[in-house]
């Protein structure tokens, strides 16, 4: 395992939890990126899942083994507290297969096909993956232009399903850099750390400006555009802090730390919002108190659907 990857994840799920604290902070201000966390998982994601050696019925199988168990415990969970209502056996079906309630676990579910079908594409006829992304980019303006409603500002609402395609990218942009891994350079430019701080800051100011006034509305499409220049900023920059293995040299505290958050990563994002709207506390007692419930319920889904796992592993695998 990269470790960059490990902080990444740890860094995802701390994103996007923290966008969800609105009620939790003494300022809604503070709870901020959501879209962050999602495109930097499925930049994990893409870049993890590069090498395929299984057939598809196989490799998908192994997703769903690793994703819907949790899901599976949290929504049950979810419905006894009256999270979720299941009224009827469509409902049923949305909420424990697909869709699901989650917006992350109906478009990575989705995007592992177009995922798998790109890279069997890429191996078979040496398509670069640059082409991959020019057309999903390319698909995604073509819908903005023909479909795209700039009468309110959503270009980032998980609503919608055209958010997909920006997640779609970054599985991609994380595909290509694991492709290219070996020929990055380790060398660590005041440009790589600038590259980030300027995209991460301009990536806030858009998000804070353009929403704000109706006559922004129409330049709602650079935000993804900024994100993914973020995105990749990002893990240019991870990938030459890993290659010049200085993940290795942090404290074995913080680095505990940060490996139990990425093991737990999924089950946090399934657990949060269960925690969350039971809230009756005030800042800080409300930090604390949501946090380590977060982590508690997070740590023992994570138990019980790691071994649904193995044994369902060990007899599909076996």
């Amino acid at each position: 395992m990269f470790q960059f990857i490990v902080w990444l994840r740890a860094i995802a799920a701390v994103f996007i939890t923290n966008s969800h604290y609105a009620d939790i902070w003494p300022a809604s201000w503070m709870a901020f990126g959501g879209q962050i966390g999602n495109c930097i998982f499925f930049f994990v994601s893409g870049f993890c899942l590069f090498n395929i050696k299984d057939n598809f019925l196989k490799w998908y199988g192994k997703r769903i083994i690793r994703i819907y168990p949790a899901l599976w415990i949290t929504s049950t969970v979810s419905f006894i507290w009256g999270n979720f209502r299941v009224g009827n056996f469509t409902a049923l079906i949305h909420c424990y297969l697909y869709p699901t309630w989650y917006h992350f676990i109906g478009s990575i579910m989705a995007l592992y096909i177009v995922f798998y079908i790109i890279r069997l594409i890429q191996k078979k006829w040496n398509v670069h993956m640059m082409w991959f992304m020019g057309i999903t980019l390319g698909i995604f303006l073509i819908i903005y232009c023909l479909k795209f409603s700039t009468s309110t500002f959503h270009i980032e609402s998980i609503e919608e399903k055209w958010v997909r395609f920006q997640f779609m990218e970054c599985m991609l942009i994380g595909a290509l850099l694991r492709e290219k891994y070996e020929t990055i350079s380790e060398k660590i430019s005041v440009w790589s750390i600038l590259n980030v701080c300027v995209s991460f800051s301009t990536y806030v100011v858009a998000k804070k400006v353009i929403p704000s006034r109706e006559y922004f509305y129409c330049i709602q499409i650079i935000l993804p555009f900024i994100l993914l220049w973020l995105i990749v900023a990002v893990g240019l920059l991870f990938v030459k802090l890993e290659k010049k293995h200085l993940f290795e040299k942090v404290h074995k505290y913080i680095s505990n730390v940060v490996s139990f958050i990425a093991g737990i990563a999924l089950e946090i994002y399934l657990c949060q919002y269960v925690v969350i709207a039971r809230n009756i506390f005030l800042f800080p007692l409300s930090f604390i108190i949501v946090t380590g419930g977060i982590i508690i319920y997070a740590w023992i889904v994570h138990k019980i659907a790691d071994f649904v796992q193995k044994k369902a592993s060990a007899f599909l695998y076996r």
